[in-house]
């Protein structure tokens, strides 16, 4: 099994050792990787570990009639030229939320957290030929859709690192880590 692993991962630095030399590094910090060109919409769909799960793994043993549901974020950005630089223009919504009710009490939560909100996206292209590389901002509002405190609305921002892998024109895997509301996310992501 180590053996296995170990030609695995020889064979991935070896492919990307040699993708790397053949590779124009001078052009890569403007242009989009993974095939993405100017004027496609790319759809993300993913689903990460945000916020909210730290708080629902701190509940401890004297908790009873819990459940989860793990942030889950759609994405839809244009891709757009300014000047030389390839960035991506979009939106993003997302959901999030647990409920536990103590065992020894009358005590009981819920908190269910809508997220929406504008997305810019920097772009750089990294071989090899299928992955695309982004750092972005997201800006937005949280809607506390039930809380222990109350509803409120607040503002959140922040920033994050991301890759799509692309295996075809049009499909591909996402990942991302940062942000406002999530630690880390994974998905899929369309291109049209």
């Amino acid at each position: 099994m180590k053996k296995k692993f170990l030609a695995v991962l020889a064979s991935l630095f070896v492919f990307g050792s040699v993708s790397a030399f053949a590779f124009d590094w001078s052009q890569c910090w403007c242009n989009y990787g993974g095939g993405i060109e100017s004027g496609d919409l790319i759809l993300n769909v993913d689903v990460g570990i945000g916020s909210l799960f730290g708080d629902y793994l701190d509940l401890g043993s004297d908790y009873k009639g819990t459940w989860f549901i793990p942030y889950t974020e759609a994405s839809l950005s244009y891709a757009a030229y300014i000047w030389k630089l390839p960035f991506t223009f979009g939106g993003y919504v997302g959901f999030d939320g647990y409920h536990y009710e103590h065992k020894y009490s009358d005590h009981e939560w819920t908190h269910m957290t809508l997220y929406t909100g504008g997305l810019v996206e920097y772009h750089v292209q990294l071989p090899p030929k299928g992955l695309d590389v982004y750092t972005g901002t997201k800006l937005g509002v949280g809607i506390k859709l039930a809380d222990y405190s109350g509803s409120r609305v607040y503002f959140e921002g922040d920033g994050y690192l991301g890759a799509n892998w692309f295996f075809s024109d049009f499909f591909g895997v996402n990942l991302e880590v940062g942000g406002p509301n999530v630690y880390a996310k994974t998905g899929l992501t369309f291109k049209f």
